[in-house]
Parts: C-alpha cells; structure tokens; sequence
C-alpha cells in the first residue's frame, strides 16, 4: 500500500514571504497616504493665495480729446492720461479735476511751477493757454514758461498780474550765480482781461528771435529777443509778500507748429 506523501512548507520559507507582503502592503497604504496629504496640502495652498492676493489691474487712464493736426503738445485735463505732477507739498497744491489743472500756491514770495509732462524742448511754435485766475491780489502772477533750461534758471516768461499789467520777462543767472531779469515788454491790459473767474486765453508765437503775445485775441506786445533758442515749457503761479493765496486753473494747454517766417509787426 502506497502512502500518499504530504507536503509540507518548510516555516523558515512562509515568514519570509508573509513579511514581504505586509511590508508591500504598508509600503501600498504609506504612498495612498501620502498622495491624499499632498493633494489636501495644495487645494490648501491655492486657496490661501486666492483668498490673501488681491489683485490689482493695472489701468493706464486713456486720452480722451482728439489734438489738432498742427499740435505738438496738446491737453484739455479731461483726465491725468498725460501725467502731470499732481504732488503736493506744503503750501503747493496741484490737482486735475475734469476739465482743468489747478494752481495754488500758498508760500509767500515763492513761484509754484509745473513742468509740461515731455521731455520735448520747443523752439518755434505757438504756445496757447487757456484760463482762469481764482484767486489773487495785485502783485500776483500766472503764466508761462518757455524755452527754459532744466531748472529754469535761463528762460523767457509772460506774466499775467492780479492788476491787469502783463509783462514778457527774459531771467538769467549773472556772473555770480545770482539771478536775474530783463523786462523785455510791459503792458496794461486791463481792458483786455475778462473779470476774475472767467476764461482768458493767452496766444505766444515764438519763430527765431521774434515773439508775439496775444491775450483773448488781442495783440499786446512783440518783441525780439535772439539768447535762448529752444526748451522746455511749463506754467506756474507766483505769490507776492502781500497776498495770502493765489489759485489758477488751465483748462487748456497746446503747442502747434509754425510754419514759415513770422512777420514782423
């Protein structure tokens, strides 16, 4: 009678085997685990930095008048797309509302100037201004800057007075690195000159050496001048000892092209 054998595991080789396959199976649940923490742990992420970036789209204000062919520079203020300086210190306000640029200057025997935002220098050109004087006394002043250098310490001006008078200044600095002035034309204009608050509007044509000054129109003064050739332009309101505030608002500033010779007369 034949004995059926049986065969038996040898125990050294089954534990082996059994450890293999637990240490497989926690490996298993370890990386399960793992990929759910990692998953949680970005959902985490991209949700704090959704909730605590706020962000911000960057809106560049749009030109919102149309310049004349012949205008190298042109601004009605309908917004700050050309930006100006708005800064303010203390006793100088600058401030662009719709449909104007304000002036205030406050600092007693002081000029508060704002530069046109170009870096462009003009030489022959028409220079146009629109505006309104708000507040001033007799010895105050607004007007225009033109052919300056970059601190305006070589320049041509036109000063409109609280009194009506209305000059065209050419300044410099003398030997001494003392400024100076040369009045170069002086006028009265107030028959010329709408009431406090209304609009004037003063017209330079500068061509060479000659410059010719218009206000509301009307043809105040010409005069030749050959020292300064071109440079910057900028506005400004200037303060006497006397006066307390002097506040002007542009409502237009242009610079056209010339062309040809400008006659004399």
């Amino acid at each position: 009678m034949i004995e059926k054998e049986e065969k038996e595991e040898n125990p050294h080789t089954l534990y082996p085997k059994r450890i293999s396959r637990i240490l497989a199976l926690i490996v298993c649940i370890f990386l399960l685990i793992l990929s759910i923490f990692i998953s949680i742990n970005k959902d985490q992420v991209h949700s704090t930095s959704d909730s605590s970036i706020t962000k911000t789209p960057s809106i560049t204000p749009e030109y919102l008048d149309t310049p004349p062919a012949q205008a190298e520079f042109y601004d009605t203020f309908q917004n700050n797309a050309q930006n100006w300086s708005v800064a303010n210190t203390s006793g100088y306000v600058r401030e662009i509302s719709p449909g104007g640029l304000t002036l205030t200057n406050t600092n007693q025997n002081t000029t508060l100037v704002e530069s046109l935002p170009t870096n462009s220098l003009f030489a022959n050109c028409t220079i146009i201004a629109d505006l309104r004087i708000l507040k001033v006394g007799p010895n105050d002043s607004v007007g225009i800057f033109f052919r300056g250098d970059t601190n305006l310490q070589h320049d041509y001006r036109v000063d409109l007075y609280g009194d009506g008078e209305i000059d065209i200044v050419k300044e410099y600095l003398d030997s001494t690195n003392n400024p100076q002035l040369v009045v170069l034309a002086r006028a009265r204009t107030s028959s010329i000159l709408k009431p406090q608050g209304d609009q004037n509007t003063i017209s330079l044509t500068i061509n060479g050496p000659l410059i010719r000054l218009y206000v509301n129109n009307v043809k105040v003064s010409f005069v030749t001048d050959s020292d300064y050739t071109s440079g910057q332009v900028a506005l400004f309101a200037t303060l006497d000892s006397n006066s307390s505030k002097i506040s002007v608002l542009f409502s237009r500033v242009e610079i056209d092209k010339i062309g040809g010779a400008l006659s004399i007369g």
